[in-house]
């Protein structure tokens, strides 16, 4: 929701009522969401009272991706065949439309192409899945849509992963593996299954396990002291984004696990402990008596010396105060306690690997369990969600007595 206007998406999933597409001939946007003035005027129907200038990012990511997705599963779950030409109608509308987006570097560019991406890659493979295609696709929109991701949004992440992974490169901390590396794993995976890209597949797996290596190496060897396995790289900077990067990797890891590759066992089945780490403090609220070991709330954070603000070094995991003005280094927080900030639900795969872990594996998962409880319904945002829809519980009839292994999975 826009702080200022109190503009919101659409929650709804109408077949008839959607104003959009809103595509835009050139999409430049910067840290932040916001548009790069060079990218010229929002699309010509942006909805009235969505925040303009943050367009871009809005009307790619917040309404037609989520949209298209949303149109897609809701056809497979209706039949209505008007909720497959209205994500058909997004992603044309895009392919036709959009000749550039980025920036590659130095923005947000990137990371505004994967949520894409993500989102629109799996509502055209939930579409060219169904039986009826070709009573209700378009091979031409098709065909329009595949080269425009391919040779406008694709190359954005490729330049991108290719400059932020091995051998580093930010600076005296090195490489950093974040949410940015998951959301892209996500992307390129559904678009390498969308197209049958085994290279294009191979580089999102290669790319999900460096990034779970890298992102959970916490509570492990030289990483061990003062950490939790399953705490992340951003679980200090705060929750919110933390719980981006965890929903890609466990999406990620569905889709994978769909193709009859096991992604979830990656570094020992970390992301299991991630979601119950995460969960845990999620769950504990306001209540710093349930956090995890040596977490605080980040309320009780000590005052950063005069004239000074708190900034999180993502390379040293240490709390830097900073000079206000010229943000310059002055010293580092060294108090051993581990601040939470920005801890709020996100529908973030959370069903989707509880399925997995106690479903199908038959995991203890408390914490997450919890969570779920208390957020039984899955909403959609970004390129997250509707886990309640697609898995909650379907693991679940893998246990049920009599049932054989050829009726799961037929003999041909």
């Amino acid at each position: 929701m826009d702080a200022v206007s109190g503009w919101a998406p659409p929650t709804d999933c109408s077949p008839d009522n959607y104003t959009g597409p809103y595509p835009m001939p050139v999409a430049l946007i910067r840290y932040g969401g916001l548009n790069d003035p060079s990218q010229g005027q929002c699309a010509p129907n942006y909805p009235p009272g969505a925040p303009a200038h943050i367009c871009g990012h809005v009307s790619f990511v917040e309404l037609d991706g989520q949209m298209a997705f949303k149109q897609a599963l809701a056809f497979w779950a209706t039949g209505d065949a008007r909720h497959a030409a209205t994500a058909l109608r997004i992603m044309g509308g895009w392919a036709a439309v959009n000749k550039v987006f980025g920036p590659a570097m130095d923005g947000n560019g990137a990371l505004e192409a994967a949520w894409g991406c993500a989102s629109l890659s799996r509502a055209m493979e939930l579409l060219r899945a169904h039986p009826g295609w070709h009573q209700f696709g378009s091979d031409e929109v098709f065909q329009q849509f595949v080269a425009w991701m391919g040779g406008v949004l694709l190359p954005v992440t490729d330049a991108w992963v290719a400059f932020k992974t091995p051998p580093p490169q930010w600076g005296h901390d090195g490489n950093v593996y974040a949410n940015w590396h998951a959301s892209i794993a996500e992307c390129w995976m559904a678009f390498g299954i969308l197209t049958d890209d085994r290279a294009r597949y191979d580089r999102a797996v290669q790319l999900f396990h460096t990034t779970v290596a890298g992102y959970f190496k916490w509570g492990r060897g030289r990483w061990a002291a003062n950490r939790l396995i399953g705490e992340s790289t951003e679980t200090l900077r705060d929750i919110y984004h933390t719980l981006f990067g965890l929903g890609s990797l466990l999406q990620t890891a569905e889709m994978a696990w769909q193709q009859d590759d096991d992604l979830y066992s990656s570094s020992g089945h970390v992301l299991a402990a991630a979601l119950e780490v995460h969960s845990r403090i999620v769950n504990a609220g306001a209540d710093e008596s349930l956090l995890p070991p040596n977490f605080r709330l980040f309320d009780f954070m000590p005052p950063p010396p005069e004239g000074c603000v708190w900034r999180i070094n993502l390379g040293s995991q240490l709390w830097m105060a900073v000079d206000a003005t010229t943000g310059a280094w002055v010293s580092n927080l060294t108090d051993s306690f581990k601040y939470v900030l920005g801890s709020k639900y996100l529908p973030t795969g959370f069903e989707m690997g509880f399925n997995h872990y106690a479903g199908r594996l038959g995991m203890a998962m408390p914490e997450t369990a919890a969570l779920l409880a208390a957020n039984p319904v899955e909403y959609y945002v970004f390129h997250w969600g509707l886990g309640s829809l697609t898995h909650a519980g379907s693991a679940a009839l893998l246990w049920q007595p009599g049932v054989q292994g050829d009726t799961l999975c037929p003999r041909q």
